[in-house]
Parts: C-alpha cells; sequence; structure tokens
C-alpha cells in the first residue's frame, strides 16, 4: 500500500494568485539618451514613409551623416598635414597611394 501511494504525483501546493510581472529586459550595450526634437512635418512625414521604426530610421541617418563628416574632417587633416611636408616626401606618399592603387 506505501508503494503505490509514493507512485502517485503529488498535487502542487496551491499558490496565491499575484499579478504577471514582466521580465526585465536586459540593458542595452549602449543607452539611447531620451530627447525632444521638433521636426518639420514634411521630415516626419518622409522618415515614416521610409519606415515603420522612423525614430530608428533617423537615428540611423544622423549616426551615417555624423561618420562622413568625421571622414571628411580626418581626410582634410590628412591633406593638410601632406601641404606641410616638403615636396620629396609629398612625392614619395604619392608615389606609395599610386603602388597601392595599382
Amino acid at each position: 500500500m506505501d508503494i503505490f501511494l509514493e507512485c502517485l504525483p503529488m498535487a502542487a501546493p496551491k499558490r496565491k494568485s499575484t499579478p504577471h510581472k514582466r521580465a526585465a529586459r536586459p540593458s542595452p550595450k549602449k543607452r539611447k539618451e531620451r530627447i525632444t526634437l521638433r521636426l518639420d512635418p514634411n521630415v516626419v512625414a518622409w522618415a515614416r514613409s521610409r519606415s515603420e521604426n522612423y525614430q530608428t530610421f533617423l537615428n540611423r541617418k544622423l549616426c551615417e551623416e555624423m561618420e562622413r563628416e568625421q571622414r571628411h574632417e580626418a581626410f582634410v587633416a590628412a591633406c593638410k598635414a601632406l601641404a606641410d611636408l616638403p615636396q620629396a616626401e609629398r612625392d614619395a606618399v604619392a608615389d606609395a597611394i599610386d603602388a597601392v592603387s595599382d
């Protein structure tokens, strides 16, 4: 008889019902900053027509523009540094660039 009772599954004790809690989301590696930004209606309409997540779309476009500007600034700085070199060194740099380009 005792063996028979041990084989029966035990009912789990009843818990008091608690409201469902949403699991915490893992924090992103890079946090975004919440801002208030006023844009022209045609800019918002354009972004919304391109993507359902228009805020993410606009953020990506701004990041692309920022990176383009940073590359341009680095290029200008390199040109200025090159201009400050003596002519012989500038010719050597030009030859090295030509060798890599071929």
